[in-house]
């Protein structure tokens, strides 16, 4: 794997917009990649998935059918949806397999979630105002 095609996002400065059970989750996941607990950290990279989808998505019924909808409604773009579909599949591994990803594509993988959690809930914040230019007088 290789990374995603979006920019790494800061990791703290978002984080308060998350639904609390969200928030919470990413921030447990976040700690288990840091200490590369593999297996456990894409498990819940799945769980984030699936938490993100029905909130976000109440009217599908599936991880794929939460893809896809937010793909239909332009929140995320195909290449992420790849993304976020392999998150899936290397979290059910993980869950019925006890099957882990290596430490480079686990990374990659948090990025895409981080990226999509931005996407739903990071940009709902208010637009800071540009600052007015001081005048010399």
């Amino acid at each position: 794997m290789t990374s995603p095609p979006f920019p790494i996002p800061s990791r703290h400065t978002w984080h308060h917009h998350l639904p609390p059970p969200i928030r919470t989750l990413l921030e447990q996941v976040q700690e288990a990649v840091k200490h590369r607990l593999n297996i456990l950290s894409v498990a819940g990279l799945r769980m984030l998935v699936e938490a993100a989808g029905k909130t976000e998505a109440p009217e599908a019924s599936s991880l794929r059918g939460y893809l896809e909808a937010f793909l239909r409604r332009g929140l995320i773009g195909r290449r992420l949806q790849v993304w976020l579909l392999a998150v899936v599949e290397h979290g059910n591994k993980a869950i019925h397999e006890s099957v882990a990803v290596q430490d480079e594509d686990l990374d990659a993988l948090l990025l895409s979630v981080e990226h999509l959690l931005q996407e739903l809930y990071g940009l709902q914040a208010a637009v800071p105002p540009c600052p007015r230019r001081s005048t010399i007088s």
